[in-house]
């Protein structure tokens, strides 16, 4: 079939506005926030032996869409060298570089708060070796060599036996637990690891992370997701059918995903199969909205906000971190006796008018709107920080 442009506007449109919600979620003025703005919450066990925990919320969306994206991106700026298998060495090398270069982001990322207390106050120096940028930079790297080594068919054979895998790899026994039964698997937060991939970082990270080494394996398959819709997007020429299918393929997730929730729960920080279908099946509906009003009825006037925010995703994020980081770490005396920044920011100039969770969400929307007028100015001398 007769290939697609090499650009898709609506996933930069995609990208901007799940950067956006990102740093909105992530800088509230305090933690008194609305629901939607804060990850689901898991805690005890029930009498199944699965986890009682809250709903899935819009925050938990945020990473998955990200590795959505990165999947999708990948059969974009692959398609040439996976149909040209003399190019896949140079493909590979350079995926490689890229993979190294978002990994080592990742660790300044996490260097950064931590070398700025310890220099300012003393602090103690503890490095934390994955994180976001890590794991998107894991994922990049398997999901671009799957892509350029497998055919779509064989690629969601990949996605439904890792998950089936993962699912299996939970009835794993770790000290301190009794054997799971079939059906009941144990996962309980705190500092004892309850299950299998918990029990894993525990050993070699010295905690249970929520970017996790095991619970990476199906992180993988979101971006697998993506991949395969990248491919579609590629390879079919009618927009509507195209819509549809990834409608439908997203809806089909949803029911599957909160099917198999019923026996293992959906939750981010485990990044469990039925979290993967049921974020997967978000992602591909949200997307297909977008990709319907910006690349099939052109509706474009409203865009570019999200378009400045997506073409320099991997520039905000860094830079918005630094700034916060910094306004959380730097100290001063107020009222309350010695704050942070952040805090007396949020004190002085919004609680003083606001209630405290509406002021806390307004620091959030104010920052994210300063945000805009650098990403802005940027995206219109078409100046893009890559890595």
């Amino acid at each position: 079939m007769r290939e697609k442009s090499n650009r898709l506007v609506s996933l930069d449109v995609f990208r901007g506005l799940t950067m956006a919600f990102m740093i909105l979620v992530e800088n509230p003025g305090n933690w008194t926030i609305y629901r939607v703005f804060r990850h689901a919450g898991w805690g005890r066990v029930g009498e199944n032996g699965l986890p009682v925990h809250e709903n899935i919320t819009p925050t938990d969306l945020v990473m998955p869409f990200f590795l959505f994206i990165v999947g999708v991106s990948i059969a974009f700026a692959l398609w040439n060298k996976k149909c040209d298998k003399t190019l896949h060495h140079e493909a590979l090398l350079k995926i490689s570089i890229r993979t190294l270069k978002l990994f080592a982001l990742g660790l300044i990322y996490n260097m950064y708060p931590v070398l700025l207390e310890a220099l300012l106050y003393e602090g103690t120096i503890k490095i934390r070796a994955m994180g976001v940028l890590q794991r998107i930079a894991l994922v990049y790297f398997v999901s671009a060599v799957i892509f350029l080594k497998f055919t779509p068919k064989r690629i969601i054979w990949i996605g439904v036996i890792t998950l089936l895998a993962y699912w299996a790899c939970t009835f794993i026994p770790v000290p301190g637990y009794p054997i799971p039964q079939l059906f009941r698997q144990y996962f309980t937060p705190g500092n004892i690891p309850s299950n299998f991939p918990e029990w894993v970082d525990a050993n070699i990270l010295g905690f249970a992370d929520p970017e996790g080494i095991v619970s990476t394996l199906p992180a993988i398959i979101t971006g697998l997701i993506g991949v395969v819709t990248g491919i579609l997007l590629k390879t079919t020429n009618n927009p509507v059918k195209t819509t549809l299918k990834m409608l439908v393929a997203g809806f089909f997730l949803l029911i599957a995903g909160y099917i198999w929730s019923l026996k293992f729960s959906i939750i981010k920080d485990l990044w469990t199969s039925s979290y993967v279908l049921v974020s997967g099946g978000y992602s591909l509906i949200i997307f297909s909205f977008v990709y319907w009003l910006v690349d099939v009825k052109y509706h474009k006037e409203w865009t570019t906000p999200f378009v400045a925010y997506g073409v320099n995703c991997i520039f905000i994020y860094i830079i918005s971190h630094v700034v916060a980081s910094t306004l959380h770490i730097i100290r001063i005396k107020g009222d309350k006796g010695i704050v942070t920044l952040h805090e007396w920011i949020n004190h002085y100039w919004l609680e003083s008018f606001f209630s405290p969770v509406n002021a806390s969400i307004l620091f959030a929307f104010l920052f994210v709107i300063l945000w805009y007028l650098p990403l802005w100015l940027m995206y219109k001398r078409k100046i893009f920080v890559k890595v």
